[in-house]
């Protein structure tokens, strides 16, 4: 009969601290011998692990304790897979310049990450982190990476985790450039990922906004012309006219080559409404200026000579 144990209520076997093995779920450990066998390696692998993840130098002995575990008792650990194992042969595959073996440790962490899916679930979750931790190990599996994350995105929507969504915007530039993705549909992507760090950043996730301007970074690199810009940014104007930062990353972004668009002109005013300047209410001016309407240039190159504290910009 299967010896099934749960957390808290396990009695180590003698020799195996019984810490090492305290977990908040349901796992298996065989039978008989078998299980006497299983935690055997367990406490091996983990106990050489916490010391020598300190300088990610792993022995041998370790890494064989390890591979026992993984192979014979599959369902004794999450942390054997992720992120243990992973850590483990990232670690390898960084380390060496053989190509070949290189490959071979990153075959090795798609089957650690299938494994875990297959004893332990959260299947979308770890495809992210596969599709992430390949990208990140060889940039020239992007596609397959592209794929992973995409799937992982895609079932988890606002509870997709940040890793997952920067690497998947990465790839998706890469596809770009590589004429696998049309711009727009990068773009889309864009827009929904940045709605997914946006919904959560609003729920009180600082580290979630702080990566919205990475996110936002890594678009750029698309190069978008004035038209993809503007279907990025009116939307949120629309949605938070007042939105200082907003209005901020607005002007900046247009200010290059949609200068003369509408929405510019917008974001500009209502930025100076909230932080009035007499350099804002001069750009305002010279841009209805150009647009030929003169009146309220005039108005607002008053403004602006009125709040000028520099006699010589004011002559």
């Amino acid at each position: 009969m299967k010896l099934r144990i749960k957390t808290l209520l396990y009695i180590a076997i003698v020799t195996i601290p019984c810490n090492v093995f305290a977990q908040n779920e349901e796992y298996e450990y065989g039978s008989g011998q078998d299980s006497i066998t299983c935690l055997e390696n367990l406490s091996v692998y983990q106990n050489r692990y916490r010391n020598e993840e300190k300088t990610s130098e792993f022995s041998p002995e370790t890494m064989k304790a390890w591979r026992n575990a993984f192979f014979s008792c599959p369902k004794g650990s999450k942390n054997m897979y992720s992120p243990h194992g992973v850590k483990m042969f990232e670690t390898l595959a960084k380390s060496t310049k053989d190509e070949t073996l290189k490959n071979a440790y990153i075959d090795t962490i798609k089957l650690i990450y299938d494994r875990r899916i297959e004893f332990f679930g959260e299947k979308e979750r770890y495809l992210g982190f596969k599709g992430a931790d390949i990208f990140m190990l060889n940039s020239s599996l992007f596609e397959e990476a592209y794929e992973l994350c995409k799937q992982s995105v895609d079932g988890l929507g606002n509870k997709s985790d940040i890793k997952t969504i920067i690497i998947l915007m990465q790839t998706a530039v890469i596809k770009v450039s590589n004429k696998t993705m049309e711009k727009t549909e990068a773009i889309a992507l864009y827009q929904k990922l940045d709605g997914i760090l946006e919904y959560n950043s609003k729920k009180g996730s600082s580290a979630h906004e702080n990566w919205r301007k990475n996110l936002e970074a890594i678009f750029l690199r698309l190069n978008p012309e004035c038209s993809d810009l503007i279907a990025v940014f009116e939307p949120q104007f629309t949605a938070t006219p007042n939105d200082v930062e907003l209005l901020k990353k607005i002007t900046s972004n247009l200010s290059k080559d949609c200068s003369d668009s509408d929405l510019y002109l917008q974001a500009a005013i209502n930025l100076d409404k909230l932080e009035p300047s007499a350099l804002s209410k001069r750009n305002i001016a010279e841009m209805y200026a150009s647009k030929k309407e003169s009146s309220r240039a005039i108005q607002y190159f008053q403004e602006s000579i009125d709040l000028e504290e520099n006699n010589e910009l004011k002559a």
